[in-house]
């Protein structure tokens, strides 16, 4: 009986350590890209501010108070674009109103699975170009 109760104390313990370990590493920035630079760095960064709703200027001023700079609203996404140092993040992203931040990636466009998937090659060869 003393063995069965040490071995479930035991198990308790083990399932506690467990779960502060588990969450002081994956839920300890779970509102930052994991690309993001969000260190102690001075540098700044061009992140995407996702907030919970559609941003206001009350959103907009909390990242200014973190000496950030508003570099475009993108309200389709409730979101916005702002230039920020990298160690504010951290503090942004405990922003019950944030729900992600995301570093300004750059992108581009590719062309080689839109003929296929419009069936562009089959019109090309049936003579179709687009004119007329």
């Amino acid at each position: 009986m003393r063995k069965n109760i040490l071995r479930f104390g035991c198990a308790i313990l083990w399932l506690a350590v467990a779960a502060v370990a588990m969450s002081g590493t994956a839920s300890a920035q779970p509102k930052l890209a994991r690309d993001l630079d969000s260190g102690s760095s001075e540098n700044f960064v061009s992140v995407i501010v996702q907030f919970t709703s559609a941003p206001t200027q009350r959103h907009h001023d909390k990242v200014r108070r973190r000496g950030g700079a508003v570099e475009q609203e993108l309200a389709l996404v409730n979101a916005g674009l702002y230039k920020i140092k990298a160690k504010e993040l951290a503090f942004l992203a405990a922003d019950p109103e944030v729900s992600y931040i995301s570093p300004d990636r750059a992108l581009t466009s590719s062309m080689e699975f839109a003929n296929p998937t419009v069936g562009a090659n089959i019109a090309r060869q049936y003579g179709y170009d687009g004119e007329g």
